[in-house]
Formats: C-alpha cells, structure tokens, sequence
C-alpha cells in the first residue's frame, strides 16, 4: 500500500500524480517505439492524467445553478482531482483495473480475480442513464497508479456533442473525426498536419457515393494515426459514445503491434459481446456512498448527531441517491450554511427543499434532456420526449411513482397518440429512423436507460413483459415536459422565433395548467383506443380506472369499482387483500381528483365515495356467504374488511367501521385464532380506534385540556388549510364525530351541525383561523361552542350559517338575540401553546371528555348498552302512580341495589361500568331555559340510579333528582347524545318539545326511544359481552 492510492479511503491525488508541466515533449514529425516518451524499462514514470478529463469534470460541473451563490470561477485542474468527492467506487474500479491491466492486478490493492487468457487489447464499456458519474469514475480510473503504470500514454476524447446536424445518424461525420485526431495528436504532442485532408467529389456523385468516399477518408484517416502511436501502449477513453459506429473508428489496436486499449463511457452503447470486451453497468449511489458524497459537498466534517444524519437520510433519498443531484443538493446547502451559519441543517435542508426551482432536479433534467439527442431531428426528438413524458404522466400513481407497467399497456398509450390526427407529423418524423413500430420505441427507451424491464412467468406459464421508469428524477423530467407542451387548436404550439413545439428559450416555464390539460387530453385518447381495440384485462383492472379519472370521467368510475364483474377480475389479478387495496386506491384518486379540481363532476360526491366502500362490504359479504372457504381466504376477507374499515373512518362514519371490525373479528373467530394472535391484536386496536371521545369545555390547564400541533400554520398562514392535529394527543385530532350534518330549527331559523371529538389524525378537520374563528376553506362551516352555553361540560359543534325561512318580525328581538349568542361561541383564541379558548370565557379551553359519552346506535351494534337490572326497572313502573317527579313510599323492601328508590344503571354489556354523569352539577342554558348534564360510560360506584314512570320517562332518583334522560333531537339517527334534563324546566319552547323523551325497554336489556325502536342506548365503546355473543353467532 506504500506506493499505491488508497481509493477506499482517500480520493485525493498524490503530488507526483498532479504534476502538469513537468513532462518531457518531443516536436519530431512521427515517433515510433524507439523515440517513445517513456521506455518499457522505466516504471518509475506515470503516464500522463489527460487534461481533457479534468476538463471533462470541470465542464459538469458548469452546469450547476448561480442564482443561489455558487462560484462559477475557472475550475483548477489540480483542485478537481485532489476533490475527495469524487467517489468512492471501489468495487467498480477493481474491476476496471483486473480487466485491463491482469498484470498489474496481480499486485493491486483492489484484488480481484483476473482472467490471464484475456487478450491484450481490451474495450471495456461504463454503461448506465446520466446523472450516475460514469465519466467522473473514468477520470477516477486513469488517475489510479496501476493503469498509468500500464500505459504509455492515456488519452482522453469527449465525443458528447459530436453529432451530424439534421441528419438520421448520431455518428461523426469526416470533419468531426478529423477534429478528434488532432486533439489525440495534441494530448501526444504530435503533429497532425496529415488528418483532415480534402475528399474529392465529382460531379453527379449520389449520396451512397459520397458516403462511401467520406467512409474510406475515415479509415485511411484511421490507418495513419494507428501507425503514428503503433509501439506505444495506450489507453483511449472515449467519453459520452452514442453510436456504436464510433468505437469502430476509434479502435486503431486493428492496425497496431503494441497494447492499445479502450475505456468507453455510455448511456445507450450495447455492442455486441467479443473477445476481449467487458461491460460495466454503473448504477445508483448506495446509501452510504450518497451520504459521503453529500457530507464532503456540503461541508459537513467530524462526527453527526442523530437529527443531521436523519436529514442527511431524507436529503440522499429525495435525489434518488443519483450523483449528480446528491452533489448538487450537498453544494447548495454548503452555500446556505455560509449564508446562514446560525441555521441548523434540518432549516437549510428544508429551504434547498422549498426552492420553487429545484436544486436538486434541475441539472438532472438538463442531462435526461440530452438522452434524446441521439435522433438530432428536432420533431423526432420531440416525438419520443412527448411519448416517454405521456408514459411517465399516465402510468404514475401516487403511491408507487415507479410502478411496473405491462408491455401491451405501453402499446396501447403510445399506439393512441401516435395514430391521433393531431400528430400524424409526429409518426412521420419517427418513420424516418425506421421507428414504424411501437415497439421498437419501447426497445430503444429501454436501450437509452429511460425504461428498464423485466419479464414475469405467471402459473398458465404465460411470461408477461413488463416496463417502468428507470429513477424517480425520470418522472420529474417526464412531468416538465409534459407542463411546457401547448396546444392550440388541437395542434402543438410552437415559438415563433424558432418554429418548434418545445423550445427552452422562448417556452422556460411549466404550467401545471398544460400539464394537467394534456394528461387529460392523453388520458382520453388511450381510453378510446381501449374501447375501440383492446381487450387487455390487465390495462382494464390496473390503469382503466385511473385514466378515467385523469379524463375527468367520475362518474363512470364510480360505476366500474361498484361492478361486480370488475370487481372479481381485480381480485383474481392481485388477490383478495390486496385487489380491495387497489379498489381503495382507486378511490382515494377519486377523492383527491374531487378535492383539487373545482369543476369536477358533482354527482361524484362525499356519500358517493362511501357507497363504494359499502359496496366492496356487501361484495365481500356475498362471496364470503357462496361457498366453504378455506382459512387463508377467510383471513384475506378479514384483512380487506379492516382496509375498509379505516377508509370509512376517513369519513368520520365511526359506527359504521366498527361494525366492520367485529365482522373481521368474528371471522378470526372462525378461524379459531388466540387472542394474542397478531391479527386479533390488529383488530382489537382497530376497535378501539373507534373510541372518539367528544370535545368540550374544560377548565385551563385541566389535564384534559388539548392543544394543537401546528400552531404557527393556523396563526400565520391565512390561505392554507391546516389539520388540527393535536399536540397533547399524539397520533389524534380535532375530527367529525359523524358524517352527515343534522338540522336544527328554532323559530324562523335553521342550521346545520355535527359535534366535534377527538380522533385519528386522519380524519382530521381541515381549517383556517383569521384571529377570530376557526372555519373551513369557504367560512361556511365554523366551530361553536353549543348554545352559547359557557359551561364546563359543553359540547362543540361544527356549524353552518344561520338560514331564515320567513320573514319574522314578531321575533325579531329573539332571532337577533339568537344570531349574536352564535357569532360570539364562535370566536376563539389560539394561544402559542396551541390551547384554544373561548374569547367570552378565557377560563375555559377545549379539552376532551373524560368518559365515552352516551349516544344512540343501531339495536344490533356491539357498542349497545345491555342494563343489568332492567326487569327491575319495570317491576317499579308497574307499581308507580305518581308523576315523573313522585317519590316511592318506603314498602321496606328496597334490596342492595336500589338507591333512593332508584335502580342503579349497572351494564352487563359492559362488566363493572355504569351511566355515569360527566359533571358534579347541572348546566343551565339559557337559551332555551333548560338545566341539562351529559351521560357517559363511567365505573359502576359512580353509576346514576333511575325509575321508570308511566310516561316512560326514565327519571333520576338520587344524584340528579328529578331529571330526566332526553335526546335533544327532532328526527332521531344513531349518533345523537342521550342526556338528562331537569323535568321541572321544560318549556313550551318549540325547540324543547321536539326533544324525546319517552322510551321502552327491550327484552335483551336494552332501552330504545319510544318513537325509534331501531336504535339503542349506548357508546362509543363496544362491550366485551356484546362482542363475545356477536362471535359466537
């Protein structure tokens, strides 16, 4: 290791390496082996490091951005080499130094197996897309001792921007071959007087004759530079090769006696394997080459603590771990760094991120752009570029940006815009590089590195191809293109100036107004040609839905997933589980569609999107009742009802996906799994997820206070939608504690709500904050403090706007009166620690209910209340005569469980639990004069007791005396509380006596409302007892 560079460790150059002026040169005429620069015998000599590779890393580097800082200055040579960012590609540099030099391996420090039979002239090929440092690995190589001690001399030729201008070949042409030895000769200090000679044309020579004439200059051209250097051993790196035509001219080791070798750096090369040949494909960073690339680039030296390494994580992972965007990111933050050294990493980290040109993807996208310049005919150019970006447009999904897409689905999309009228000049352009066929334009992206493939033996042994992007930055170059294509008039927009559709000068901008418009003109395009000519079912299950739904054809879509037939080919292509995932997906699509585009189609709505989700349930629920399944497929129908189960929680529907986890629960139980079984501990968690607790009033700095997360977002960014996310409840927020929003009249007026509680934060409320109230996107909707009661224990609401049916002037004093009581509990205050509190009663916050409170559910649901002693209940309304506020006379009878004449309301649905009220005193309400408390799910010694009345009105007979359980509601629906009020209080109020009051008991314990014998009392906390009678039916 003394006399050796150690790559793995060190980057930089030796000084002897780097010495530039210091070289001997001959001015003779032509050398031969006798006058060469070095003798065979004197190893202690290196072979030169052409200047033309520093230039070539100096040249890359030109490309970066200056707009944030970064010096332009002329890049010194000795400082490019000596940079330690250069990568550490050790295992690709062993292979490039065991294949060219076996002799030299045998003693190198990057040992490897070397084949001695291998010939000595050598053509080894560094394959890979751009972005990946194939050429910054060439520069590393010939900077290596072991090649320049192998070699004589290392020559460096950059054949990037050699391409034949309108013409259908990518190779050089004469003049440009011509150029390419002189610079050889110029790095050899030759004199190149003899290249570059006239060729002599005739009049009437065709075009095949003129080529054959320009052919055999070429290889005379090539005969004489090989006589030149022939007794020298070289080494030629021909850097940036598009055609494979090149290579052949530049191999002069046909025409010499001495070593000649060639190391080749490409993107689309694939010659055809000899004797002597090797190819490498370059590949993306690993991990932690992105991180030392990315700490040296930004400056970053010594240990990292956690928080900065996480950073540096997520920084590598967004470029993809490609070299080029992790050393641009690593550069910019560098710059912000020297801007702002008091800003953490994770702050300037998030400014690079935010940059509405972004630094990491900009150079990358220059390059990808310069993958289409092996057809230099701009319409077919344009041709492929709008092809491949129409690809990456439609076959994206956003939560697999790289999906693998079936060949025949390529086919389809491309087949569609090729074969539409608008662009028959397009297919023509392509037929000129014999690009008739669809599928040599998927073979030719493949070739290019834009796509990679691979194939999939399915059990018909049917082998399906299959394509997808090559790297993430592709589908960023493919959706740029796609925002800067206009049309007009159904024809491609071009420059003025330039005459094309798809100029960088004069179209520099994206618009996400194109973009979207053409992948909804492309998404049409291919749904017609699938109607018309395709009955692939793969594209139909995979992409059909999708692309109807970038057409903006909603409503069909909702149709399609709620069909049986699609619905069976889904879970035949992916399985059970996983086919209601991707029907899930489908859905979501749906929802973010509705969600950002304004125009979209109105029957496709909030409870549209639920009828899908109760669909799939009922689909489920059919097949799982048609035949004898095994346990592997009741555990798929298990797994899918969970997947929907948390989708319908997204629509705050919390009863409703309950039910689904006990159905998977029972089904588990069929299965005859053990309570700590995985899946049952899954769904249990699942079930208790449905526990939302209400929001209320609460005292500050109670413990039951809550406080939200993003607290600055509220306070000062006014246009943003921001989820009320909770601080002091992690994982938890502000949610609907239903769907559907109930109407409420009093008098004239009229108003919508729904209360508020805390659940998932996936559900949570999208709101604005303007200083005063906390509303949605269009302030129609706001959160009230219920009645303008401020009370510790009441309730939250999230309200529309008052309505007026009719003129009222003989209440007009009360309406007003009503209307500001509503505007005032509607005014909050958020304070820096994310606490929310009512401007009329800063004492007070919004906190979470410290029981699960009582509401009706369905009769059948797991989450009903089953009272203990309700055959008691009825025994003493059959023996009460007197009046809801009448005392029983003592018969001396009373038994343990009666309290005050009362029965304690003990749960068997609910083991040890009791009604509970959620506070000490009542709370009066002015507004509609009444004293009222809320009921909840609380421990049995704490349990209220009651009697029922002839009325049946099931009255309090200890703590609370005289009041009586109420549903504060018109039309009763399940989710409506179950509360006390005072009996002596109720007015002749129009909005108290539509209250219910009156209910029945039933025979398995339960107590209904009198006018809706559907529902139960219960919570929102399912009974054990329940789920164990559930399991066993």
């Amino acid at each position: 290791m003394n006399n050796h560079t150690d790559i793995s460790k060190n980057n930089s150059i030796p000084s002897h390496s780097r010495d530039f002026s210091g070289h001997q040169h001959y001015e003779n005429d032509s050398l031969r082996a006798n006058d060469s620069l070095r003798t065979n015998d004197d190893v202690s000599t290196l072979a030169d490091v052409p200047h033309e590779a520093i230039l070539s890393i100096a040249c890359n580097d030109s490309d970066r951005p200056t707009s944030v800082g970064i010096s332009m200055n002329p890049v010194d040579p000795h400082s490019v080499l000596a940079d330690p960012a250069v990568i550490p590609r050790t295992e690709i540099l062993r292979q490039i130094v065991t294949f060219i030099t076996p002799e030299e391996a045998k003693h190198c420090p990057l040992e490897g197996s070397v084949d001695q039979s291998s010939p000595d002239n050598k053509r080894l090929i560094l394959r890979g897309m751009g972005g990946l440092g194939k050429t910054t690995i060439a520069v590393m190589a010939v900077n290596l001792k072991e090649l320049r001690l192998h070699f004589d001399h290392i020559v460096w030729v950059n054949l990037g921007k050699c391409f034949k201008v309108d013409s259908h070949r990518n190779n050089l042409n004469y003049e440009m071959y011509c150029n390419c030895l002189q610079k050889i000769c110029q790095q050899l200090n030759l004199k190149s007087g003899k290249f570059g000679g006239n060729v002599f044309l005739q009049p009437g020579d065709n075009r095949m004759q003129i080529a054959a004439k320009y052919l055999q200059a070429m290889e005379e051209a090539k005969c004489a530079i090989s006589k030149l250097i022939d007794g020298f051993k070289i080494l030629l790196v021909l850097d940036d090769v598009w055609g494979q035509e090149d290579v052949g001219l530049f191999n002069f080791g046909e025409h010499m006696t001495s070593l000649f070798s060639i190391l080749v750096t490409t993107r689309i090369l694939d010659l055809e394997p000899c004797k002597g040949s090797k190819t490498i494909d370059v590949d993306l960073l690993s991990r932690e080459e992105a991180r030392y690339v990315f700490r040296i680039e930004a400056g970053l030296s010594g240990s990292i603590n956690l928080q900065d390494s996480e950073v540096i994580d997520n920084i590598v992972n967004k470029c993809g771990y490609l070299v080029l965007a992790v050393r641009v990111a690593g550069r910019l933050v560098k710059t912000g760094r020297s801007i702002s050294p008091e800003s953490s990493l994770n702050q300037i980290a998030e400014i690079v991120a935010s940059h509405t040109d972004s630094p990491t993807t900009a150079p990358v996208i220059n390059i990808l752009d310069r993958s289409f310049l092996f057809v230099p005919n701009t319409i077919a150019s344009f041709s492929l570029k709008l092809l491949f970006s129409a690809f990456a447009a439609l076959f994206h999904r956003d939560d697999v940006l790289r999906p693998w897409v079936s060949f025949d689905a390529v086919l389809l999309l491309w087949k569609a815009i090729r074969y539409g009228e608008y662009l028959e000049e397009l297919d023509v352009s392509l037929g000129k590089f014999k690009l008739t066929k669809t599928g040599s334009i998927v073979e030719l992206m493949c070739v290019m590195g834009l796509l990679e493939e691979k194939y999939v033996t399915f059990p018909n042994q049917i082998r399906q191809r299959y394509v997808r992007i090559h790297h993430d930055l592709m589908w960023d170059y493919g959706k740029m293109f796609a925002s800067r294509v206009f049309f007009s008039q159904e024809n491609f927009h071009t420059c003025f100036e330039h005459g094309i559709p798809y100029c960088y000068v004069c179209l520099p901008f994206c618009n996400n107004l194109s973009y979207h418009q053409n992948v909804q003109k492309w998404s049409n395009l291919i749904i017609a040609y699938y109607k018309l000519n395709s009955p692939d079912i793969d594209y139909l299950v995979q992409w059909f839905p999708l692309h109807m739904i970038k057409a903006g054809l909603l409503h069909e879509v909702t149709n399609l997933v709620k069909n049986d037939s699609y619905i069976l080919n889904v879970i035949k292509t992916f399985g059970l589980e996983a086919g209601i995932h991707h029907i899930i997906y489908i859905k979501r699509s749906l929802d973010k569609h509705v969600l950002v585009f304004a125009d979209a189609d109105a029957s496709v709505s909030t409870p549209s999107l639920v009828a899908v989700i109760v669909y799939l349930h009922d689909y489920l629920s059919r097949f799982r009742s048609s035949m004898q399944l095994d346990n592997s497929v009741k555990r798929e129908i298990g797994l899918a009802l969970i997947l929907l189960g948390v989708e319908l929680q997204k629509y705050s529907n919390w009863a409703e996906s309950l039910d689904y986890f006990t159905e998977t629960l029972q089904i588990f139980e069929e299965i005859e799994y053990d309570d700590d079984h995985p899946d049952v501990i899954r769904v249990w968690k699942h079930i208790d997820s449905c526990n939302i607790q209400n929001l209320m009033l609460v005292s500050r700095g109670s413990p039951s206070q809550v406080r939200l997360k993003y607290v600055d977002a509220l306070l000062y960014e006014e246009n943003n939608l921001v989820p009320l996310e909770l601080s002091s409840h992690p994982g938890h927020a502000i949610v609907l504690m239903e769907d559907k929003l109930r109407t409420s009249i009093y008098g004239n007026m009229k108003w919508k709500y729904t209360y508020l509680g805390v659940g998932l934060k996936d559900s949570a409320l999208l709101t604005k904050y303007d200083g005063h109230s906390i509303h949605d996107a269009c302030n129609d909707h706001k959160i009230l403090v219920t009645m303008g009661c401020y009370r510790e224990g009441v309730t939250l609401t999230w309200r529309t706007p008052v309505e007026y049916e009719k003129d009222d002037r003989k209440n007009q004093e009360t309406t007003e009166q009503v209307v500001k009581t509503f505007h005032e509990a509607s005014l909050f205050t958020i304070e820096p620690d994310g606490s929310i509190c009512p401007q009329s009663a800063p004492h007070l916050c919004l906190g979470v209910c410290p029981f699960p409170m009582m509401y009706l559910v369905s009769k059948n649901s797991i989450n009903r209340a089953v009272f203990k002693y309700s055959s008691k209940l009825l025994n003493i309304k059959e023996h009460n005569c007197g009046d809801a506020s009448d005392s029983f006379a003592d018969n001396g009878s009373a038994e343990k469980n009666e309290i005050d004449y009362g029965i304690i309301l003990e749960l068997s649905s609910h083991p040890g639990m009791g009604v509970v009220p959620i506070l000490e005193n009542l709370v009066p309400v002015p507004l509609i004069n009444l004293d009222t408390c809320v009921l909840g799910l609380g421990l049995v010694e704490h349990a209220l007791s009651a009697r029922m009345n002839e009325k049946g009105n099931i009255v309090m007979t200890a703590k609370h005396k005289g009041t009586i359980f109420c549903v504060p509601a018109r039309d009763l629906k399940a989710g409506e509380f179950v509360m006390t009020v005072k009996s002596n209080k109720v007015s002749n109020h129009p909005l108290v006596k539509s209250f219910s009051y009156d209910f029945v008991f039933n025979d398995d314990g339960t107590i209904s409302p009198a006018s809706a014998e559907n529902l139960v009392i219960g919570f929102h906390v399912p009974g054990r007892k329940n789920m164990n009678n559930a399991n066993r039916i």
